[in-house]
């Protein structure tokens, strides 16, 4: 695995030198206050983040940590990329934006930061496909949050990583840990006519896999959206509308379901039921092909001086190929 780690950080360390200078990420527009910016999505489940410690993870070279921090957080962030930790230091001092930024593995973020535990921590758009196995991912995000804490997910649907390029046939497997998936890229996205070619180590992960990780490190699920568009067109049959609405209706479903603690369902949460820490668990899921969203939350009481029950909650978000907790 280190082998794939090594070849993926290669890929990301000439990605961002690209990335810096695209049309997609315009640094000066940023820098100016008027470009990229977090999405609604984005900001749905960690709400008003004024003077709370966030945690963005594989944060690239810092773009959404820094937004996060314009927005009150007391942000930091953490990349594989030592190019890209660096580029993010870099404009966060010109900007002159208050951010931390680390460089290492996100599997060992914990130790990383020292044992640092945050109010939010926060991941998005293509972050799980590089990781060989989800567990120490959920061990890391569960190891960093708080008691109270919210873990909010924005990521393309496993669904859209199936297909052949054409997005014609399936050729992948929808859910296949530590059994990586080889491509030779060319250029990046965004910017795909960049004179570079390298190759790129991914690994499906189905969106079961994901919440049963979550969910197994003793967080509680709280809101799981899956829908139909995507903030970014990523999906050659994307339409207009939305910015990137999925139109083949054949490829759409939109049930919805709702859950409450009790009965043959209560084991939702993993955790030991206390008489002393009264919990509710609710779940409430729309599902559509493109996109979406997951919230955990954990909203039993913490007992004194312990970490193992800490109350935390997640988000997962899932557009066009995104869903969010």
């Amino acid at each position: 695995m280190d082998e794939y780690r090594e070849a993926n950080r290669s890929l990301w360390n000439a990605w961002t030198r690209i990335n810096l200078r695209s049309e997609m990420y315009d640094v000066e527009a940023f820098a100016a206050g008027h470009g990229r910016d977090l999405r609604p999505i984005d900001r749905a489940g960690p709400g008003d983040v004024r003077g709370k410690s966030l945690l963005h993870l594989q944060c690239h070279f810092g773009q959404d940590t820094l937004s996060w921090a314009r927005l009150g957080a007391r942000a930091t962030g953490l990349d594989l990329s030592d190019v890209a930790i660096a580029e993010a230091g870099a404009l966060a001092k010109e900007l002159g934006i208050p951010a931390r930024f680390v460089e290492g593995n996100v599997y060992d973020a914990p130790a990383l930061l020292g044992g640092e535990r945050f109010d939010l921590v926060f991941t998005s758009y293509g972050v799980l496909g590089w990781l060989p196995r989800l567990e120490p991912w959920a061990r890391a995000v569960a190891g960093c949050l708080a008691p109270g804490g919210v873990f909010h997910l924005v990521e393309f649907h496993p669904a859209a990583w199936i297909w052949d390029e054409p997005f014609e046939r399936v050729v992948h497997p929808y859910d296949a840990p530590g059994e990586p998936i080889l491509s030779d890229e060319s250029g990046t996205y965004a910017d795909p006519s960049a004179p570079v070619r390298l190759r790129d180590v991914g690994f499906n992960h189905g969106l079961g896999s994901v919440v049963t990780a979550l969910l197994d490190q003793g967080l509680v699920l709280e809101r799981l959206v899956e829908l139909d568009w995507s903030p970014l067109r990523h999906l050659p049959r994307h339409g207009g509308g939305r910015s990137g609405a999925f139109p083949d209706a054949s490829l759409r479903t939109e049930p919805a379901a709702g859950l409450r603690r009790g009965g043959a369902r209560s084991g939702l949460s993993r955790r030991p039921q206390k008489s002393h820490t009264p919990w509710r668990t609710q779940v409430r899921s729309t599902i559509c092909f493109s996109c979406g969203s997951v919230t955990f939350r954990n909203a039993a009481r913490a007992p004194p001086m312990s970490w193992r029950w800490h109350e935390a909650r997640a988000w997962m978000a899932y557009p066009s190929g995104v869903f969010w907790m």
